[in-house]
């Protein structure tokens, strides 16, 4: 009986020594890895002392490695290549700690992503100029394009959720912009008049003509598209932490719609983020190169 439990333990210390050296060292990010983490949550760095997981991580570097590999011309073995893949790392590492923050200012404010908003979210990108495609026929869209499962893909959605919850959450400078725009168009100043009065830059900027089932920077075109021609919007929050859209239909069809807009960005999130990097508030497990 003695014999076996320390046979056992020897053998888990072996395995777990096996997966540290894998993830830490030799940064395995095979699928086998990546299943494992999502079980396992170990940390592939810190943020204000908040884990982040290593499945966060490697959900995005996967993805957009198996893009590149499927769609990319450069061979991934060349050095070209391995600089991209390089690259891509630190970009999903990036992203994985930015999100972690995001969680834990969520948890902080009680702000959480319910199970309609990811439906809602899934829904709206299965519409296309075409109609609306089969939940099967998108599945198999996101496992081509990123290797993606469906669970995979609604967790990376409730992520951006999240994440732009919090930032709207955390920006008051931005909504007492939004709010000052808001007064300002009841008044009856036009969008010219809202961008020179908020200053800081503000412009009337249009994209032209855009399918009205696309998203613009994080807008749902969708949305814009059963605006009343001519008339000012209220604030429109993007789904991204991009932040509120002021919009003026100036013409639409059955497919598309060209409109004008003021935009007021969010930058404290990304802002409070910066600073915590600065502060070397940021401690990381894996060892990425910086870009």
């Amino acid at each position: 009986m003695t014999n076996a439990i320390i046979i056992s333990l020897v053998s888990l210390a072996i395995l777990v020594a096996l997966g540290f050296q894998q993830l830490y060292f030799a940064q395995n990010s095979s699928d086998f890895m990546y299943r494992i983490t999502q079980l396992v949550p170990v940390p592939v760095a810190t943020v204000a002392n908040e884990p982040v997981r290593y499945s966060d991580y490697l959900i995005q570097y996967r993805g957009s490695e198996h893009y590149l590999r499927k769609y990319d011309e450069v061979k991934m073995e060349s050095e070209d290549g391995i600089r991209q893949l390089e690259g891509i790392k630190r970009q999903s590492l990036n992203s994985a700690e930015v999100n972690a923050y995001a969680a834990k200012l969520a948890r902080e404010k009680s702000i959480t992503i319910t199970t309609k908003e990811i439906d809602d979210e899934v829904l709206s990108k299965r519409n296309t100029a075409n109609g609306q495609i089969s939940q099967e026929t998108y599945d198999a869209s996101t496992r081509m394009l990123y290797g993606w499962n469906p669970s995979d893909y609604r967790q990376a959605i409730k992520t951006s959720l999240l994440r732009a919850k919090v930032a709207f959450a955390v920006d008051e400078k931005a909504k007492a912009r939004a709010d000052k725009a808001a007064e300002l168009i009841a008044s009856g100043k036009d969008l010219g008049a809202v961008a020179q009065e908020l200053g800081g830059g503000m412009a009337v900027q249009s994209p032209g003509l855009v399918d009205a089932t696309s998203s613009f920077n994080g807008l749902n075109v969708s949305m814009v598209a059963r605006l009343e021609q001519g008339k000012i919007s209220s604030a429109l929050k993007s789904t991204t932490d991009s932040g509120y859209y002021f919009v003026r239909v100036a013409q639409k069809t059955d497919t598309q719609v060209n409109f004008e807009f003021v935009h007021i960005p969010l930058t404290q999130f990304n802002e409070d983020f910066a600073e915590l990097k600065k502060s070397n508030q940021i401690r990381e497990f894996i060892k990425v190169a910086e870009q």
